[in-house]
């Protein structure tokens, strides 16, 4: 909880200060993951017998988004890289964190949704 504000105060520094791209998209990326990382291990560590089905139903949702984050991170090191170009203002890659937080918050509402399969 501690690195997720200290990252949210660094955003909010960058903000009001110097906007540096690849900045915005390092601090973003760990948000993101730091959200993802923290509401799981919530979810999969509930010490009942429903937290372990709970636990076996999130396994596959737990290793592509896993995936999909080192996707994130190799394509911003390697292939497009977060910085602005002459015709392309905003980075592809600022988009594709975007959509994983998305991506994240649409899995956590389906559960809820579905009361996490919880009783209670």
């Amino acid at each position: 909880m501690l690195a997720y504000c200290v990252v949210l105060v660094g955003m909010v520094i960058l903000d009001l200060t110097i906007k540096w791209i690849f900045l915005f998209f390092i601090c973003i990326y760990v948000a993101n993951y730091l959200n993802f990382i923290g509401l799981l291990m919530i979810l999969r560590n509930i010490p009942t017998q429903e937290g372990h089905v709970l636990q076996a139903k999130t396994t596959i949702y737990m290793w592509v988004m896993n995936g999909l984050y080192v996707a994130l991170l190799i394509m911003a090191c390697f292939i497009t890289p977060p910085v602005c170009q002459h015709k392309k203002v905003y980075p592809f890659v600022l988009n594709m964190a975007g959509i994983m937080f998305l991506i994240n918050a649409g899995f956590n509402f389906i559960l809820y949704y579905y009361n996490f399969g919880l009783t209670w």
